[in-house]
């Protein structure tokens, strides 16, 4: 048996969308990691010693891989990641 695995970063109030769709399409499990922040090569900008970036979930999807994808982060409609820059990304392998 073959499984696939997708992770996604998602705004907090999207989670539950995401991972009900998952459960939907096949997923067989997940795990959610709150409050997630990245780090990149630049420093993150302040205001008043406070970050101006945004936390995210982060959400390890598990689920039977099959010929065409059975579930992923951008089947969420209301997530809304093709539509609105900065709501979340997934991606599979």
């Amino acid at each position: 048996m073959h499984f696939k695995l997708i992770i996604a970063f998602v705004d907090d109030n999207k989670t539950d969308l995401v991972l009900d769709t998952a459960r939907k399409n096949g997923a067989k499990g997940a795990t959610v990691i709150n409050s997630a922040r990245g780090e990149g090569l630049q420093q993150s900008k302040t205001f008043f010693g406070l970050t101006l970036e945004t936390q995210r979930d982060v959400l390890v999807i598990s689920g039977r891989r099959t010929p065409k994808p059975a579930h992923s982060a951008k089947q969420s409609p209301g997530a809304e990641f093709d539509i609105k820059p900065g709501t979340g990304i997934g991606f599979s392998g």
